[in-house]
């Protein structure tokens, strides 16, 4: 249970960190941080998140305290009943949910440019396949990956296996290897 000296000591403290005291940023730090870092493991459990990103948003917690004149801090409010580390919590959950949905957002964007250029890329090199120069200059991997970004999408997901043929790895190294062969191509050829 939560007493109100508990609740009057932490808005002290506010106080002390508002009014600039390093030893009060201190405390307040050697106080909480263990247990907000904590909080952040439990709230991205089961995710891909390393320690270095519950770092980062721990990170992004404290710092959201002190921007704006540590205004987000002064809003702790003793009269409502929870101590400070609620009020933490209540951050590191927002700042975790503002985390995800920007990683999804740069998935998404990450995805629509990489389908759009691959598409770039396809039409640009159909060109080039059905020239036998070409088809010279390239290994017989390179041959074999071309061929599989000129099928159709209906047939690459046809694969027997479900699994795809190429790593993003092993695609992205043949794409530059053959638009770098392509670029000498062309070059040579006008």
């Amino acid at each position: 249970m939560t007493t109100s000296t508990e609740l009057k000591n932490d808005r002290k403290l506010i106080d002390n960190c508002i009014a600039g005291d390093a030893l009060a940023w201190e405390e307040i730090y050697q106080l909480y941080h263990d247990r907000l870092v904590m909080t952040i493991r439990q709230l991205t459990f089961g995710t891909s998140v390393g320690s270095e990103l519950v770092d980062e948003i721990a990170a992004r917690v404290w710092f959201s305290l002190v921007d704006n004149q540590c205004r987000l801090l002064d809003r702790f409010d003793p009269e409502r009943g929870c101590r400070l580390i609620a009020f933490l919590t209540g951050i590191a959950k927002f700042e975790t949910l503002n985390f995800f949905r920007s990683e999804r957002r740069r998935r998404r964007r990450e995805e629509i440019v990489s389908t759009s250029v691959d598409r770039q890329h396809q039409s640009q090199w159909q060109q080039y396949f059905e020239i036998d120069d070409f088809k010279n200059v390239l290994t017989p991997g390179e041959l074999s990956y071309l061929s599989y970004e000129l099928e159709s999408e209906q047939q690459k997901s046809d694969d027997e296996t479900g699994e795809p043929q190429f790593s993003d790895t092993s695609r992205w190294q043949f794409r530059s290897r053959i638009q770098k062969k392509l670029r000498v191509y062309s070059s040579t050829e006008t």
